[in-house]
This record gives C-alpha cells, sequence and structure tokens, in this order.
C-alpha cells in the first residue's frame, strides 16, 4: 500500500501556488531474500542508487519517497504509521484536515517486477 500526499490535495494552485512535488510513503514488504534484519540492511545499502534513494527519487521524478518497513513490530509500524499520518493530514499553514490518497499495490504485478529486476532489484 502507498499513500500519496502533497500539496495537489488541497488546491494550493487556487491560492497562487504550485505544488513542488508528490509525496508518497510505501508500506514495503521485505522480499523473501532479505528477511533477516543483516539482510534488509545490506539490501537498502545496495539500493541507495535506485529505488530506496529519496534524494535521487526526487530530484528525478519529484517524488518524496518514504518507507514504512512492514517486517518490524508491529509498535513500530503504527509509530510510523501514526507519523506520517500526521504530518500529511493537515494543511502546513492552516492546519486543516486535507486529504491523502490510499492506492492499494497489487501483488501480482509482473511488468513492476520485470522493472525492478532489470534494475538489479529482486
Amino acid at each position: 500500500m502507498q499513500w500519496i500526499d502533497g500539496s495537489f490535495t488541497e488546491d494550493v494552485e487556487s491560492r497562487g501556488a504550485v505544488p513542488g512535488d508528490v509525496d508518497v510513503v510505501t508500506f514495503l514488504d521485505r522480499p523473501q531474500a532479505v528477511s533477516s534484519n543483516a539482510d534488509w540492511v545490506k539490501f537498502v545499502n545496495a539500493n541507495q542508487n535506485g529505488l530506496l534513494n529519496r534524494a535521487a527519487n526526487k530530484a528525478a521524478y519529484h517524488c518524496d519517497t518514504m518507507f514504512v518497513d512492514m517486517n518490524v513490530s508491529p509498535h513500530l509500524i503504527v509509530g510510523q504509521a501514526a507519523y506520517w499520518s500526521g504530518l500529511f493530514s493537515h494543511q502546513r499553514g492552516t492546519f486543516r484536515w486535507k486529504g491523502m490518497l490510499s492506492v492499494p499495490l497489487g501483488a501480482e504485478d509482473n511488468t513492476a517486477r520485470a522493472k525492478l529486476a532489470a534494475g538489479g532489484i529482486q
């Protein structure tokens, strides 16, 4: 699942602003081959030039990407979800409630898997 947010969800254009990026929080299940914490750290470090590189994603795609590891203790997942929800559920200047999109990710998306594999990500 992904939460998608940004100033586009609050119609900033009507106030003369232009949305600068899209905020994406991905709730990420670890690949089976990297289930241990040591393997996960290696995986994250190995993918810092691609999928998991927040600065590169922002520069290339105008997406500010964050990840929630779904393979940690439930209290850590709840804490991270609460943090991102609190950060993105209100307008920055007025603190008024605003929307966020919740998008399910298909587990059988072969096209996405092929693209990830082409980039060296399993």
